[in-house]
């Protein structure tokens, strides 16, 4: 089946191209400008939005729930809800710093934890094996000359550098980190 500048436009609105399609939108795009494509996606998208939704045909429902049946490889994961006062916390070999493990993603190899680090304490300068996402519950955190308060978030990507982590008066982090990180520390 072909597909129309229409149709790929559509599909890569909803990120569902792959390499050689994305590459036909681009040559086909009015302009040859990637951004004429990126606007057209985003005006599409706007647009979707405003339209009501239509339920499918029952035949068309069925045929989907089936589908995705057949590519569910196990069973459905359970929701997991860990309380306040519930979970261990263990100490971490650097003084005056514990974790939390919060939920272990294997199939993205991702952990999500909490860190607690006491006044005066600190986390030595390291390397990311992976993706870290750093949210301030409470208190305050240096990273190198970078300063977090409560509220703040930060990233930091796969192959980056992170300074000394200090904590003058102490701080829970909620971070989600890549699994090979968290089994270093």
């Amino acid at each position: 089946m072909e597909l129309s500048y229409e149709d790929l436009v559509a599909l890569d609105a909803l990120g569902q191209l792959d390499g050689p399609e994305a590459a036909l939108l681009r040559s086909l795009a009015p302009t040859g400008d990637p951004r004429v494509v990126a606007e057209s996606a985003d005006a599409l998208a706007l647009l979707t939005r405003a339209l009501t939704p239509v339920p499918p045909p029952p035949r068309v429902k069925s045929e989907l729930l089936a589908k995705l049946a057949s590519m569910r490889t196990g069973p459905l994961p359970l929701p997991n809800t860990i309380r306040a006062s519930a979970g261990a916390w263990r100490t971490l070999p650097f003084p005056g710093l514990s974790a939390k493990e919060l939920s272990v993603e294997a199939s993205r190899g991702m952990v999500t934890m909490l860190l607690r680090m006491k006044p005066g304490s600190s986390f030595p300068a390291h390397e990311h094996h992976g993706a870290e996402e750093c949210f301030v519950v409470e208190g305050s955190v240096r990273l190198g000359s970078l300063y977090l308060s409560a509220g703040d978030f930060h990233h930091a990507d796969a192959g980056s550098h992170h300074d000394e982590i200090v904590s003058e008066s102490g701080c829970t982090l909620l971070l989600v980190v890549d699994r090979a990180d968290y089994l270093i520390a």
